[in-house]
């Protein structure tokens, strides 16, 4: 009996050492984070980004921009010191009649979410579990977290 219980915990070890999870170091980050207002820093206009169901949703080390009226766009990012690195964007074709995501070459396309650049420092103003700040060159924008 007790070559069996030893055969039967020794293949349980094998079963969870062959795992292997992969965990997010990105705290607070990691999630749905709706825009709630979009802030031109040179104009001091801003636009309730409400009305245009515009989110960034977090998991991993990718970042997927979804806005009414305009390209889901699929980022990854890098968060560290107090800073979030946007890079290496990709339109999606998840989302719609192609499975293919396509290179996003145009840094005019990301200007409905705030952004200038294919490669993109926003510095980090605020982040907790409910509340998130980012400021680019151009733009401050606001977060609530859904």
């Amino acid at each position: 009996m007790n070559k069996i219980y030893a055969l039967l915990l020794l293949s349980f070890c094998m079963m969870l050492s062959s795992c292997k999870l992969h965990t997010s170091h990105n705290g607070d980050l990691d999630g749905l984070w709706q825009v709630m207002v979009k802030e031109n820093l040179a104009t001091e206009e801003t636009v309730d980004m409400r009305d245009y169901h515009s989110t960034w949703s977090v998991q991993g080390d990718l970042l997927i921009m979804q806005m009414d009226g305009s390209p889901s766009i699929i980022f990854r990012f890098s968060h560290k010191d107090g800073t979030l690195l946007l890079y290496d964007p990709y339109i999606s074709g998840r989302f719609g009649e192609s499975a293919t995501d396509v290179k996003l070459e145009d840094a005019n396309v990301l200007v409905p979410y705030g952004l200038s650049a294919l490669e993109e420092y926003l510095k980090v103003i605020t982040l907790n579990s409910d509340d998130m700040i980012l400021e680019s060159s151009t733009s401050r924008l606001v977060f609530r977290k859904y």
